[in-house]
Formats: C-alpha cells, sequence, structure tokens
C-alpha cells in the first residue's frame, strides 16, 4: 500500500532532523568541541526530544484530520437525509426540535476540533482513532511499539512538565527514537489510508 502524502512529508522532517542531530553528536565529541556543543549537549537531547513528539502530534493530528475529510466527502455524496441518522442515533429518545435539519448529513468537526484529543501517547491516539472507526488494538504492528513509544513520550512529558534533566538521554537514544516514531507514524498512516478505501 502507498504512504500518504502526510506521512511522506512527516518523514523527510525526521530523516532532517536525524541530520541535525547527527552533525550535532558529532561537533559535540570532536577533540576540540566548539563550547557552544560540548556545554549544550543535554540542552540539544532534550530539545530534540521535543522536536519528535512534535512532530508526532501534528502527523495524528493532519492524518486524523484527513480521514475525516474523507468521509466527509463520501458521506456528501450520498446525500443521507440528516434527520435520519438522527432519528436512528436517538430512536429510544425524544429529539429537540432545534436538533432537526433538512439538509444532508455532514461531517462538521474541524481541524481545530481535534486539539483536544491529539496527543503523542498511543494510549490517547487509541481513543481518537476509535472516533473515526479504526481499532488500533486489534493492529499488531501498533501493539507491538506502543509501550516504547509510549515510554518516549513520557520522557518528553516530564521535560515539559517536570524540568526533568534527562540526563539518560543520549544522542543515539534520539537517532533511535526517531527510528521508532517513523514506524510508528507509518502504521499509523497505514491505518488511515486503509480506512480511506
Amino acid at each position: 500500500m502507498a504512504e500518504s502524502s502526510i506521512y511522506s512529508d512527516y518523514s523527510s522532517q525526521l530523516e532532517k532532523l536525524k541530520d541535525i542531530v547527527d552533525k550535532t553528536s558529532t561537533k559535540s565529541v570532536i577533540e576540540s568541541p566548539d563550547p557552544y556543543f560540548g556545554d549544550n549537549i543535554n540542552f540539544f537531547t532534550k530539545s530534540f526530544l521535543v522536536n519528535i513528539c512534535a512532530y508526532l502530534e501534528s502527523f495524528i493530528k493532519d492524518v486524523t484530520f484527513s480521514c475525516i475529510e474523507n468521509i466527509n466527502t463520501r458521506i456528501e455524496s450520498s446525500k443521507i437525509p440528516h434527520n435520519l441518522i438522527l432519528w436512528d442515533l436517538n430512536y429510544d429518545k425524544e429529539i429537540k426540535e432545534k436538533s432537526y435539519s433538512f439538509s444532508n448529513l455532514k461531517v462538521r468537526i474541524k481541524k481545530k476540533d481535534l486539539d483536544e484529543h491529539i496527543s503523542g501517547s498511543p494510549f490517547r491516539t487509541i481513543k481518537l482513532f476509535r472516533n473515526i472507526g479504526i481499532n488500533l488494538e486489534t493492529n499488531a504492528d501498533f501493539n507491538s511499539c506502543k509501550e516504547r513509544i509510549n515510554m518516549i513520550v513520557v520522557k518528553r512529558n516530564k521535560i515539559l512538565h517536570h524540568n526533568d534533566d534527562a540526563s539518560d538521554i543520549s544522542f543515539s537514544d534520539i537517532m533511535q527514537y526517531i527510528d521508532e516514531i517513523d514506524k510508528y507514524m507509518k502504521t499509523l498512516d497505514k491505518c488511515i489510508e486503509e480506512m480511506k478505501k
């Protein structure tokens, strides 16, 4: 299955970040390192980790919204009456008059509406994807990496919310995290692309 342009763009950004990490690492460990690099290794590793997770969260938002747009296009082309679905979803309840709309069904979720649902945490992503009809818990690739991705996100959260010094993170760890996040994003992308068929 072909990957989406969204995944390709984010994967490319992660590759560029790997190049920056590699160059920073090299400048930090040479025989006479530039003090700027040598004295700030911890700052760089923390910054890189925060960036990796920011890319992940932006990717999740973009692919989720692309799925919503795709589904909405299919719904709109089907011309399903809004009131019929309203009645079905509330079959045993009283429907308020203001809830009726003599128009076709349309998903009204906007990209900004996703913000409160977006997280790098795979466990929150499970809930988000459930809302768009994707069961991540049945995906073997997702299940094989969710704990590791969660560990990366928890490390980032400790840096952001608890000012953790993250002294246990090396440049090689960052390179590995980038590869793991990229693989995880590819897994999510495959799930979204399958849903769009």
